[in-house]
This record gives structure tokens, C-alpha cells and sequence, in this order.
């Protein structure tokens, strides 16, 4: 074998890094697109699926949102345990839908216990509910949207109080 020492100055070496890292960032991303390429629309029936889907869920969540607030106001004591869920409902509506929504008002049970347990049975099935809607969104953003509202459900559903007093 031939004993060469090839040298390359320091100038040299870093251009060549650079542009080896400019052509592999320039290969790596070519075609590569974030969602559904902007000429594609849904046809008009996933569209309208959609629209109910959406209106159905808005009309969930402002009803559990409804429970939750006068849950909150009945038994003022569950009030900043109930906070979070007023905020997260608050927020969801907000993604959903830029008209205010308004829901009846609420049959609160009577005794703190009761009511809790009213708002974690609620909590429960709008979580399915979200969880069917994403399923059956024919927009993968609707879709993702309304996963992420469910997790989001399931998390505060996971972290509230048990009537008991005992974190679920």
C-alpha cells in the first residue's frame, strides 16, 4: 500500500461539510409536502360529514361545559377543582367554532359527591364522543384536531378528584 498522506486545510474540509450538509438537507426534503397538496378539496359529502360532526360535538362540549359551570356555582367549594375543565371546555369551543354556543342549563345533583360524580360521567362520554369523531373525520386536521380534544379530556379526567376525594 502506498503510504500518501492526503492533507486538506481546514478551509477545505468545512466547505465540504457544508455543502455535503446543504445537499443532504436539499434530498431529504425534496417533495416532501406538510398535509394534502392545496389543489385537493374534500368532496362535498366528507365536507358535510364533517359540519355535522362538528356541530354535534360543539353542542357536546357547550352541554358539559353548561354541567361543569353550574356544577361550580351550586357547590362553590368544587369551583377551583372545576376551573381547568371550564378553561379546556372554553378552548375546545374556540377551535370549533367562532359563534358564541350556548347550552340549557344543567340538572346538578344536589350534594357535592353526586355532582362530581355527574361531571366525571359526562367527562367520560364527551371523551368518546371526540374519540368517534376523530375517527370518523374525513379531514386528517379535523381528525387530529378532535384526537388532541379527547387526550386533553382524558388527562384532566385522569388528574380530578374522585368524589371520594381520591385522585382517579
Amino acid at each position: 500500500m502506498p503510504d500518501t498522506v492526503i492533507t486538506v486545510s481546514r478551509r477545505s474540509a468545512v466547505r465540504g461539510a457544508a455543502l455535503l450538509g446543504a445537499t443532504a438537507v436539499a434530498a431529504s426534503t425534496a417533495g416532501c409536502q406538510w398535509g394534502p397538496p392545496a389543489t385537493v378539496a374534500a368532496p362535498a359529502a366528507k365536507r358535510d360529514a364533517d359540519a355535522t360532526t362538528v356541530s354535534q360535538l360543539t353542542t357536546a362540549i357547550a352541554t358539559q361545559a353548561q354541567l361543569v359551570a353550574d356544577t361550580a356555582t351550586k357547590h362553590v367549594g368544587l369551583a377551583t377543582t372545576l376551573a381547568p375543565l371550564t378553561a379546556m371546555h372554553r378552548a375546545h369551543l374556540a377551535v370549533l367554532t367562532k359563534e358564541p354556543v350556548t347550552a340549557a342549563a344543567a340538572a346538578v345533583p344536589p350534594s357535592p359527591d353526586a355532582a362530581l360524580s355527574a361531571v366525571r360521567r359526562g367527562e367520560a362520554a364527551l371523551q368518546r364522543s371526540l374519540t368517534a369523531g376523530a375517527q370518523h373525520a374525513a379531514s386528517g386536521p379535523l381528525a387530529r384536531a378532535l384526537a388532541s380534544m379527547a387526550a386533553g379530556v382524558a388527562m384532566h379526567l385522569a388528574a380530578a378528584p374522585t368524589p371520594a376525594g381520591r385522585a382517579a
